[in-house]
């Protein structure tokens, strides 16, 4: 804590163990994460912590043979995470919990992407087994044979029409390793061998090598997505379209549904929420269920509404 070194505390646990960071410093620091084989390295924040790894450049992660890194709970700026080649077929996987990798690696005092197309994380080993849940990231690279699997998380290229997923960061035309995507918003274009989409939100085009794995169900996908079979996607012949109240990274409405959304995808997921990163919430079930309420127990003559923080 306090600023202090990271890279001397990850040193000590090479062979196994728990690194964590118990204040909400900011650690301008480009540690490298080892970990000996079939061990697991966790370098996370405490409980109510989000300390700011601000780096340098590329923050390396080589995990031997069988070893797993994870990551939790970290802001992450300056560089990318690189899982990188081992010249072996062993597998090594990847876990990032609750981080937020910054789009664009840094921010310009507008709040603009300093580079914007730029990858937050690069997997080029391609027997890597990557899982991401519940973070904001920018765009991914991951060399075909790799599989990552994302799910309540923003994937954030920037823009629509840049590159979200491929092979090679900003090259459209180079499919990536096998993605699954459960209760996603993705913003830009995906290309990959596979695809598995499941509530989620494709702002940019999407495109699956091959079509005859996997399935897309209860999500949005844009005009001319390449796909494997849907089940119950939008837009479902009518022109219906996602509206966000900012897509923005660090706007306090960042990724958030508007309430005008069309209620086939606001309503539009398997469990009758909002397709996207926002499904945990189940705002439109507890909306509903509010109303009922209001109409049992408000008293005779007065009226209620709903108003939105954001």
């Amino acid at each position: 804590e306090g600023g202090a070194d990271i890279q001397a505390a990850l040193d000590q646990v090479t062979g196994g163990g728990v690194v964590e960071i118990e204040d909400n410093w900011r650690y301008p620091q480009t540690p490298a994460v080892a970990v000996d084989e079939g061990r697991t390295l966790v370098l996370r924040a405490a409980d109510r912590r989000r300390p700011h790894l601000a780096a340098a450049g590329p923050v390396v992660l080589t995990p031997d043979a069988d070893g797993t890194v994870v990551l939790d709970g970290l802001l992450i700026s300056g560089g990318p995470l690189v899982l990188g080649a081992a010249g072996d077929i062993e597998v090594r996987q990847l876990t990032l919990r609750h981080c937020t990798l910054v789009p664009g690696l840094t921010r310009t005092p507008g709040n603009e992407p300093a580079s914007p197309g730029a990858a937050s994380l690069v997997v080029s080993h391609p027997f890597a087994e990557v899982e991401i849940e519940r973070c904001v990231l920018g765009p991914v690279a991951a060399v075909a044979g790799a599989t990552v699997s994302v799910r309540d998380s923003v994937l954030d290229a920037t823009d629509a029409d840049g590159v979200a997923y491929s092979a090679v960061a900003g090259d459209a035309s180079a499919p990536g390793g096998a993605l699954r995507l459960d209760e996603c918003t993705v913003i830009g274009q995906v290309h990959a061998t596979t695809v598995d989409i499941s509530n989620s939100i494709m702002l940019g085009t999407v495109r699956a090598q091959r079509r005859q794995e996997g399935c897309a169900r209860f999500s949005f996908l844009p005009d001319g997505a390449l796909t494997p079979p849907r089940h119950r996607c939008q837009p479902d012949g009518t022109p219906v379209r996602p509206q966000f109240t900012s897509l923005r990274f660090g706007d306090p409405g960042y990724a958030q549904l508007r309430a005008s959304t069309p209620e086939g995808i606001r309503r539009g997921a398997d469990n009758d929420s909002e397709m996207g990163a926002g499904n945990f919430l189940l705002a439109p079930v507890r909306e509903a269920n509010l109303r009922l309420r209001l109409d049992e127990y408000l008293r005779f003559g007065l009226e209620a509404g709903l108003f939105y923080a954001t």
